[in-house]
């Protein structure tokens, strides 16, 4: 089974020139758009994650360590 996972992996040049024909050919967001997505999301739910974590949304979730120092 490991000699068939590491037939899967992908040398990190090869991931490398992957990405850029994928970024040159439009199927992969710009930096600029990633992060602002990300953002986006962070803003949308980062609230319902920790209500989520303390307990008060409609699942418990373990802390996390950035959790355990507020």
């Amino acid at each position: 089974m490991a000699e068939q996972e590491a037939e899967k992996l992908i040398a990190p040049s090869d991931l490398r020139r992957t990405a850029a024909e994928m970024v040159n050919q439009g199927q992969l967001p710009s930096l600029e758009e990633l992060l602002a997505a990300i953002s986006e999301t962070r803003k949308k739910y980062s609230q319902k994650i920790i209500d989520a974590r303390h307990g008060l949304g409609s699942e418990v979730l373990a802390p996390t360590v950035d959790d355990t120092k507020a």
